[in-house]
């Protein structure tokens, strides 16, 4: 079981996934709303980055074809996610959202221990 969950770990590389969105998605507070109700947020957890990107009510389709564009491109890219979300402004993506801005120490902690050899 240990080994299983080991390589899993490995493969997919959750703690380097879990610092990323823990530090890079508590980022987006400080980006502007504007008149923005969809989101499209680009998380590369190799570099630790989240890109957010706003659109408004009348953009829908625009915002709908970057995301499909950007998930056929996230699959060939390891680290790469992203996620398209409708809130009524990034404030509230927090509350929206709260599983996206959860601290991730207390998994990666345990996870780690679990996993050492």
């Amino acid at each position: 079981m240990i080994d299983a969950l080991r390589r899993s770990s490995r493969t997919l590389d959750v703690e380097n996934r879990l610092m990323a969105y823990g530090s890079a998605l508590n980022e987006t507070g400080g980006y502007p709303p504007g008149d923005a109700h969809y989101y499209l947020l680009q998380l590369d957890a190799n570099k630790k980055t989240v890109n957010v990107k706003g659109f408004s009510y009348a953009m829908l389709k625009e915002a709908q074809a970057e995301y499909t564009e950007i998930e056929r491109s996230s699959a060939r890219q390891p680290g790469h996610d992203a996620v398209l979300v409708s809130v009524d402004s990034l404030a509230s993506l927090r509350r929206a959202y709260p599983n996206y801005f959860l601290d991730t120490a207390n998994f990666t902690t345990a996870l780690r221990q679990a996993v050492e050899d």
